[in-house]
């Protein structure tokens, strides 16, 4: 199982809420707000606000494990199922509350941009620092987006788009001359090239997964343990140590907690995304000069690219990295193979992946990209958000949705 929301039963969540750790309101203290200026801030906004409710406490359990350093800042908004949101600083042994948070019990919606302001502008002017990772806790839905708040306080479910993430991160980087240097989804299927896109003029990194997040999230203790003890680390390493020690917590100590999902995680360089997307173009403008000579190929590049992604039936897209190398091993055209080459470098160069050895014997490479079965299914099938997607900047400023309907058209 996963964290896709129609992969959750109930019942576990009944069973976790039994046997976790409760960590209530009591042990939250007044704490003073930072001054000098830290290393890191490492920002969770954990959106607990539904079925995942339990793993908060667990994940709030690893980071107080750690806790805040002189050098580091652990900061956590969390909206509960049952209980009001709260900014916490998260410290060693305990969860304490900043003086002047404007979230310290009410209910706020975790999908709404402003609440995502709000959150961003109170740490960066309280717990300013070198370096911000800004951590997003919940489901997620590929490039629809995340957040899902089933109690918003307003009578309507909270959800958070993409592109309103967006407007929210250009409002406060603008604001505040500041940038985000680790966005990263503790929530599934967000390493894709359509959700890179999204942010490449606003974040370094991104960290995300093309498959399904695990239940229990990141082993944030683990990964806190490293930023504490080199927090002078750089932000390429530091994505790449998330990625090295989620996949690692679950292929060496966890993997029944997978529930059935084969952990990977990947570290997308979003300077890199420009360059990518240019040789993406020209590969898919190669094919579509003579689409039909090329209709076996991409189909077959299309066949091996859903790897393990259809295993809860969800096969709406494909590793990106596969597609494109099945197709140029197919070609007997010399310039499309050249072409083919350059863009798998390209992909190389922007995606630090790490899997577990069944998905790498599946040949993953860390980014996906959106390629259902068929324009019916695209179009008809509620779950593939097709009507959605002819909506989203990837689609719309790429030759890709060309690409596809047409390979649609001469397949019919």
């Amino acid at each position: 199982m996963s964290r896709k929301t129609c992969q959750i039963l109930t019942v576990i969540f009944l069973f976790v809420l039994v046997f976790s750790i409760s960590f209530t309101q009591a042990s939250a203290q007044p704490s003073n707000s930072n001054s000098k200026t830290a290393k890191w801030t490492f920002m969770v906004y954990m959106d607990a606000d539904n079925n995942l409710d339990p793993f908060a406490d667990i994940d709030m359990g690893e980071m107080m494990k750690i806790g805040s350093t002189e050098y580091v800042n652990i900061i956590v908004l969390c909206d509960r199922l049952e209980e009001p949101a709260y900014i916490y600083k998260i410290e060693k042994g305990k969860r304490v509350l900043p003086e002047g948070s404007p979230i310290n019990g009410i209910e706020v919606d975790m999908g709404d941009p402003e609440t995502v302001k709000t959150f961003l502008n109170y740490v960066i002017k309280n717990f300013p620092a070198e370096h911000y990772f800004l951590d997003i806790w919940n489901h997620g839905n590929d490039f629809v987006g995340s957040c899902v708040d089933e109690n918003t306080g307003t009578g309507k479910r909270g959800y958070l788009h993409h592109y309103e993430l967006v407007e929210a991160l250009q409002s406060v980087c603008k604001k505040k001359r500041f940038r985000i240097d680790i966005l990263a989804f503790d929530a599934c299927l967000q390493g894709m090239i359509e959700v890179a896109y999204y942010y490449k003029d606003l974040v370094s990194y991104l960290v995300g997964s093309e498959g399904y997040v695990a239940l229990e999230g990141y082993p944030y203790d683990e990964i806190l343990e490293q930023l504490v003890n080199s927090p002078d680390i750089d932000a390429d390493a530091f994505a790449k140590i998330v990625v090295d020690e989620y996949v690692g917590y679950y292929v060496k100590e966890n993997m029944a907690a997978t529930r059935g999902s084969f952990p990977t995680l990947s570290a997308i360089d979003l300077g890199k995304i420009d360059q990518l997307v240019e040789n993406l173009n020209r590969f898919l403008q190669t094919l579509e000069e003579d689409i039909d000579s090329y209709l076996g190929a991409i189909t077959a590049g299309r066949g091996k690219g859903i790897l393990p992604w259809a295993e809860y039936g969800w096969e709406a897209y494909i590793d990106l990295y596969t597609f494109v190398e099945t197709i140029g091993t197919f070609s007997q055209n010399d310039k499309l193979r050249t072409i083919a080459e350059t863009l798998l470098d390209s992909i190389k160069s922007a995606v630090y992946v790490n899997s577990s050895l069944q998905l790498e014997e599946m040949s993953v490479h860390g980014l996906g990209i959106y390629f259902p079965p068929s324009k019916s299914a695209m179009y008809n099938n509620p779950w593939l958000d097709g009507e959605y997607y002819a909506e989203v900047p990837f689609a719309t400023e790429t030759e890709w949705l060309n690409f596809l309907l047409m390979y649609y058209s001469h397949c019919s």
